[in-house]
């Protein structure tokens, strides 16, 4: 159930002193996202590195980052900057929407839409007349949300997976369709970089493998040519 808004919607520029407070927000959007797609995973340090980020945006003059509280709380936030295009394209100056993201229990209030439209009028105010986004295919309600602002496709944005290339130990299979791989910045457990297979098989098998430094990891099968 849609969260009940008991006082006014304060929507105001967001500065360096507020990003502590976006944090806990991008990271609902990016769970959201992953559940969409593995592919917007977060790192482990994410919270760190969007930091930076935000930060980074702040100090400029072609960037806006809006947050939307109500009754003293953090419910949403939104990005966006000017882009410029090579000079052979006619309409160089661009503006490109972030992040646009109101709180589960807080939609349905016209705050996203607030957002939203102040985004729009500082672009406009800088010159831009044709502003662009992404949006994942499968997020049906951002889909439907966004063409109700007026926005329309005209790019499809397509992607390739590759496997991963990561060190492995093949004989180190398992039967649930993971494989075992040293994580980043471990090393195994022989000094020569190598772990001898053991002569005992099944559960053991694995715990000596994660007793080695090893860590499983999902076998990606690349998908089959035609």
């Amino acid at each position: 159930m849609d969260g009940v808004i008991m006082g006014g919607v304060e929507i105001r520029r967001a500065t360096v002193r507020d990003i502590p407070d976006i944090l806990p927000v991008w990271g609902e959007l990016a769970d959201f996202h992953t559940s969409l797609d593995a592919s917007f995973r977060p790192s482990s340090e994410w919270k760190h590195e969007y930091a930076d980020y935000l930060r980074s945006l702040m100090m400029r003059d072609d960037a806006l980052a809006l947050l939307a509280r109500v009754d003293g709380e953090v419910v949403g936030y939104g990005v966006a900057r000017v882009s410029y295009l090579p000079g052979f394209f006619l309409y160089r100056r661009r503006g490109y929407i972030h992040d646009v993201y109101t709180r589960q229990g807080f939609r349905r209030h016209g705050i996203g839409r607030q957002m939203v439209q102040g985004l729009l009028d500082w672009l406009r105010d800088r010159g831009v007349s044709l502003v662009e986004l992404t949006v994942a295919v499968n997020n049906d309600e951002a889909v439907a949300f966004w063409k109700a602002l007026g926005f329309a496709t005209f790019m499809h944005h397509m992607k390739r997976e590759f496997c991963p290339r990561i060190a492995t130990v093949r004989f180190l299979s398992r039967p649930d369709g993971f494989m075992w791989r040293i994580p980043r910045g471990a090393r195994p457990g022989s000094p020569s970089g190598r772990v001898p297979a053991p002569r005992s098989s099944g559960g053991s098998r694995d715990a000596f493998a994660r007793a080695a430094g090893y860590r499983p990891y999902p076998v990606c099968r690349p998908a089959s040519r035609r």
